[in-house]
């Protein structure tokens, strides 16, 4: 998974593959996830995933998968 991040959508190499995948999991895993605030996602994936990432992160991921064209 690190590998795909790195090459295909240019993250950083201090993402956490497990903390994104559980990011990408959690809009089918957590009903509503896709509309919540920022912070509350953040909550969220504490809450079911025991991962800890900011708000701010999980944007900054969103848009990296904006741009790639693979959510809308």
């Amino acid at each position: 998974m690190k590998e795909i991040l790195l090459r295909k959508m240019n993250v950083n190499v201090q993402i956490n593959p497990f903390h994104f995948a559980c990011f990408i999991f959690a809009f089918q895993d957590i009903k509503g996830f896709a509309s919540m605030p920022w912070e509350e996602r953040a909550m969220e994936l504490q809450n079911h995933y025991g991962v800890s990432v900011s708000g701010r992160t999980l944007r900054n991921w969103c848009r990296k998968l904006l741009d790639k064209e693979l959510i809308a």
